[in-house]
């Protein structure tokens, strides 16, 4: 599909100022409304804010440091896809190609070479791909799985850690399996059964409790977010927070960080040096995340955080921008 052109309009103080140039890395943050956030990843303060005239559900950077990417909404209706060039101030919209059906954004590995896509919709699956040989994607399916029911569906998440990727598959009264893959993988053997985390006795669940994984620090986390989306997912008080540092080779638990924290959202940075989070404001496991928060990636602690105020959603990312505006900008849509 031909991009659309949009126009921008840009109040308070011209594009052509910049608060700063040279490669930094920064965390997007976007809410469910049309307020979007430019923050320093090192001191959590705000460089740019962006308002537009549509709700965003979130934002990324692009890989060369100098594009947005911008998911919204178009009327009650999510996603459609933009990309602002930072540079000219320039916004498209696009149709991403998100290649087989049911399977989400490409996963690429340090080096650029491989990319891997994953499925749970209607099974869990994995789809490597070398971008630098080329030729057919191989799909790759765990095996020995236990038929999907009511209980809830499996899902699949992944991360790159150096040479692996790691594959979590699991449901939500399933710890379930992990796999290390190395690049050019041709089957999946047997998954290492992973140990049960965050279990509370006499604890009802309202709503299936999800667990996320996250590689960082040259170690894989799991960890049960909380708020956002998964809001009310248990109806008791005291649930312990924080994340567990997971041995790929046995499947069990070595530690616990940042006890205190029930992250909504836990993401390291493109280095995997530091940890961010969105984090529930005041004590206990209800309610809505607040707190933006850099987290050692080796032991938990919080080496910065900041107060983000109440909302409904708070989606971030991190990794690098070339060059920022200066000032706040207010983008609206119109065909040129």
């Amino acid at each position: 599909m031909k991009p659309v052109s949009i126009l921008l309009v840009l109040v308070t103080l011209p594009w052509t100022l910049w608060s700063q140039k040279g490669t930094r890395e920064y965390v997007l943050v976007a809410r469910r409304g049309n307020i979007a956030e430019i923050v320093d990843a090192d001191s959590l303060r705000t460089f740019n804010r962006i308002q537009f005239d549509f709700l965003v559900e979130r934002m990324s950077g692009g890989r060369d440091g100098r594009i947005l990417n911008i998911d919204g909404y178009e009327g009650r209706t999510c996603c459609k896809h933009y990309r602002l060039d930072l540079g000219t101030a320039e916004m498209t919209a696009f149709v991403p190609a998100d290649g087989p059906r049911y399977y989400g954004g490409p996963l690429i590995s340090p080096d650029g070479r491989w990319s891997i896509r994953l499925k749970s919709f209607r099974g869990p699956a994995l789809q490597m791909t070398d971008l630098r040989e080329g030729g057919p994607a191989r799909e790759l399916i765990p095996p020995g799985l236990a038929p999907e029911d009511d209980s809830g569906n499996w899902n699949a998440q992944g991360a790159w850690s150096g040479d692996r990727f790691y594959l979590y598959v699991s449901r939500p009264d399933d710890p379930g399996f992990l796999w290390t893959l190395s690049p050019g993988a041709e089957f999946l053997a047997a998954g290492i059964p992973v140990a049960p985390f965050n279990e509370a006795p006499g604890c009802t669940r309202m709503l299936p409790a999800i667990k996320r994984l996250v590689a960082a620090g040259g170690d894989l986390l799991l960890f049960e977010p909380f708020g956002n989306r998964e809001i009310g997912s248990r109806a008791c008080d005291n649930l312990p927070g924080g994340a567990w540092k997971l041995d790929p080779a046995t499947g069990r638990l070595d530690r616990q960080i940042a006890p205190e924290l029930h992250f909504s959202t836990l993401i390291s940075d493109p280095s995997q040096s530091e940890l961010y989070g969105t984090v529930l404001a005041g004590a206990g496991n209800r309610g809505e995340p607040e707190q933006l928060v850099r987290l050692n990636a080796q032991d938990g602690r919080v080496m910065r955080s900041r107060n983000m105020g109440p909302g409904e959603s708070l989606a971030i990312t991190v990794g690098p921008l070339v060059e920022i505006p200066l000032g706040e900008m207010h983008v609206s849509l119109s065909a040129r």
